[in-house]
């Protein structure tokens, strides 16, 4: 059989999608951020490190320094569209920055993209210049249709140190002003996932545990699509469990309801799924 292993996509829990004190470090990033190690062949040598001494908020910053002219470092976080961010929506990031001795201007970027990578726009927040201290800056956008995903890319090139504090991720609302966003209690995908478990231990344990998958059975039904990428609205797949009977797993992988005409067993049969549906049909 095929068991698929589930991982949450988001983090669990009500509070800020962007946790902006950076306070909690997992070695020299923090949590949540990743460090870069390079771009298109090009390796990212410069340092991350917590800064207890520098911080305009809490109990530290997060500071990047290069010590060389063709040094780079960079530290990146990904924000998937869905469910906290809402494509139309318009949303600003803002921070509290401070610089020291940069060779050139750079500042953090924020890069929309669709399926694939593809651009959707972008934005950025300038570093300030080393006599102006901690300094705010912020930068506002408007997520496009087809967006999947906000990668915030805090990137230094060339000697230089910055420090980065007090991160805010806010949305436009619709009577005025802005308020920050904020993830939801469950992952989007708890649902899909608290019934596949629920199939795996139950009905489906003989089909996808103990037996073998078979050649899927013919499903017509709409198309799913993301930017230029299409799969199909239903995915399902065949299987015969070791007593000789035989069952079709449905899943419904799209945010609305779905049709379809599955030709199983001999005949025709019209399927009708909620969304993140899971269904075993025998």
């Amino acid at each position: 059989g095929q068991v698929p292993q589930f991982v949450p996509t988001r983090p669990v829990g009500p509070g800020p999608v962007m946790a902006g004190g950076l306070e909690s470090f997992n070695g020299d990033v923090p949590e949540g951020w990743d460090r870069v190690q390079g771009w298109q062949g090009v390796q990212y040598t410069g340092a991350a490190a917590r800064d207890t001494e520098q911080k305009h908020g809490g109990a530290s910053s997060l500071r990047l320094t290069n010590s060389e002219v063709n040094q780079i470092v960079q530290v990146s976080r990904n924000v998937m569209v869905g469910a906290a961010l809402q494509a139309g929506h318009t949303y600003r990031l803002s921070a509290w920055l401070r610089s020291r001795g940069l060779a050139q201007p750079g500042g953090i970027m924020l890069g929309l993209f669709a399926p694939e990578l593809k651009s959707t726009g972008g934005a950025r927040l300038d570093y300030p210049a080393e006599t102006a201290g901690w300094a705010r800056s912020e930068a506002t956008f408007t997520v496009a249709p087809a967006t999947e995903m906000l990668r915030i890319m805090i990137h230094l090139q060339g000697p230089g140190t910055v420090w980065i504090d007090d991160l805010a991720l806010e949305e436009q609302r619709p009577g005025g002003g802005w308020g920050e966003v904020m993830r939801p209690e469950r992952p989007a995908d708890h649902e899909l996932m608290r019934q596949w478990v629920e199939l795996v231990h139950g009905a489906g344990r003989p089909y996808l545990l103990l037996g073998r998958m078979l050649h899927p059975p013919h499903l017509e039904c709409a198309v799913a699509k993301r930017g230029e990428r299409a799969w199909p609205a239903i995915l399902h797949n065949a299987y015969a469990a070791p007593d000789g009977s035989r069952a079709v797993v449905l899943v419904n992988a799209t945010d609305e309801p779905q049709t379809g005409r599955l030709t199983w067993r001999g005949r025709v049969v019209s399927v009708a799924l909620e969304p993140w549906e899971v269904r075993l049909a025998r």
